[in-house]
């Protein structure tokens, strides 16, 4: 629980040390794994289903990669949130920690979106 200058509460959620290796980063070593468990950031719960204000996929165009072995967000969802974007897709065998992972194939998905959009 936190509380807000303003007196409000609120709930912060994280994964369980224990679990975060098989939820978030199967693919990471066991080292790596528990130091990304021990400096995890905690996340306000409302924050997660609290609308955006602005949308930019609306107008813009879009990039996603999907981790095929995430097991935090399936792999159907963000197939499914992909194509609401109208977004290029990218899938890499990678858990949810694919940035880590697979930092080069994330760079070059990065790079090819920045080259369109130039």
């Amino acid at each position: 629980m936190v509380h807000g200058a303003d007196g409000t509460t609120a709930v912060e959620t994280s994964i369980r040390r224990d679990a975060y290796r098989d939820v978030v980063a199967g693919d990471l070593s066991a080292e790596d794994a528990l130091t990304a468990a021990a400096t995890q950031r905690t996340v306000i719960a409302g924050a997660l289903d609290e609308p955006s204000p602005a949308v930019g996929w609306h107008a813009l165009p879009s990039w996603f990669v999907i981790a095929t072995r995430d097991r935090l967000i399936s792999p159907a969802a963000q197939r499914s949130m992909a194509l609401r974007a109208g977004a290029e897709t990218v899938e890499i065998d990678a858990s949810h920690a694919v940035c880590r992972s697979r930092p080069a194939e994330v760079a070059e998905v990065i790079a090819t979106a920045a080259r369109a959009a130039a």
